[in-house]
């Protein structure tokens, strides 16, 4: 499926901290920031990669930290 960042919601944000809590995902950390979610901190990226995953059955994430993971 293509790469569509700009349809992820808010919902879809957390609905996929919830599974990677639930499901004690482990996770790559991050280098220098971190994402806080209902009170848990998640790296940034790879909250996004699991996002687009859940969305698409893809699991990437084609955009770089900062502003543009961020926003």
């Amino acid at each position: 499926m293509p790469f569509e960042p700009d349809n992820i919601t808010r919902d879809d944000v957390i609905h996929a901290a919830r599974k990677v809590r639930k499901e004690g995902i482990s996770l790559e950390p991050s280098t220098k920031y971190d994402v806080i979610i209902e009170g848990n901190r998640f790296p940034p990226k790879e909250i996004m990669r699991y996002v687009h995953e859940m969305r698409t059955g893809e699991f990437r994430w084609d955009h770089s930290g900062g502003d543009p993971t961020n926003t």
